[in-house]
């Protein structure tokens, strides 16, 4: 029984060191979300305590302007082209750690503003192609599946035009949900697209979205729909032209 006792005190001593260390380690940040001069919300971050991020309204978003996230540095300083741009922000609903922060606390609070930028400022990704497809199924006839058995033949097509390996892993693809003025504003705000699938006649009224090229007669899973141009990079003519042929739409039907 002595000898039970003996080992039972060093292990309540360690766990009680255990307890003790990590309080120590335990330092609170208080994180304060603020928005034009006021508190939108607040809360205690800690080496064992994670907070989200809030988001803003489309109201609060100002015109034109898309929100980044919340940034602890000056929002008017930060240079969307910067390498380290990423490392600045915290996306909303964003997870927000302690050993984000740590470096840039003074006292026992940090404040994070948002990080706003006019549409017009934001670089637009560069892609080797890039691809919309109107997601609305019941609608453009075009599923998720049709779409990855298109990409094949895309993929095919596009190595008979010199493609390289590195340029296949540059396409892009992006699906598009909601009414035809809601995936048309969305559209445009991206500005990458080369291409539209699957979309109506009023893509360019109701949808507001400038083509340089807007085709109907696509069969779509039976469905009547339109293949649209929005540049003229000379691969997206080259694929728009093939996107006429039976090979080159025979994946939609």
């Amino acid at each position: 029984m002595k000898i039970k006792k003996l080992l039972v005190i060093p292990l309540m001593l360690f766990s009680l060191s255990g307890c003790s260390l990590a309080k120590g380690l335990e330092k609170n940040v208080n994180v304060v979300f603020e928005y034009k001069g006021e508190i939108l919300s607040s809360g205690t971050v800690n080496q064992f305590k994670n907070i989200l991020a809030p988001s803003l309204t489309d109201a609060q978003i100002p015109v034109n302007c898309e929100f980044f996230g919340w940034t602890w540095y000056n929002p008017n300083a930060v240079d969307i082209t910067a390498e380290n741009f990423d490392e600045k922000y915290i996306e909303p609903d964003g997870l927000v750690r302690y050993d984000i922060l740590k470096d840039y606390v003074e006292g026992e609070t940090i404040t994070l503003r948002p990080l706003f930028f006019n549409e017009a400022d934001i670089p637009v990704p560069e892609y080797y192609i890039a691809i919309g497809w109107y997601a609305k199924t019941s609608t453009s006839g075009l599923s998720e599946e049709k779409i990855n058995a298109w990409v094949e033949d895309l993929k095919a097509f596009l190595l008979t035009q010199g493609a390289t390996q590195e340029d296949l892993n540059n396409i892009k693809i992006t699906p598009y949900v909601g009414d035809v003025a809601t995936s048309g504003s969305q559209v445009s705000k991206d500005r990458y697209n080369d291409i539209l699938l699957g979309w109506g006649g009023n893509l360019t009224s109701t949808g507001g979205v400038t083509t340089l090229d807007h085709i109907g007669g696509i069969d779509m899973s039976g469905k009547s729909r339109y293949i649209s141009r929005l540049t003229d990079k000379e691969i997206a003519i080259k694929v728009f032209k093939w996107l006429q042929t039976d090979e080159g739409n025979q994946a939609f039907r």
